[in-house]
């Protein structure tokens, strides 16, 4: 097993988890402004 496809798949997690932890907040923040 390649230390690079290690890295890539790391890389494409963190990314996933960036844009789900930003469409999160996004919400919250657009629940928070309909108050």
């Amino acid at each position: 097993f390649a230390v690079a496809t290690l890295l890539l798949i790391l890389a494409l997690f963190i990314l996933l988890l960036k844009q789900w932890s930003e469409s999160r907040i996004n919400r919250l923040r657009a629940s928070a402004a309909e108050e």
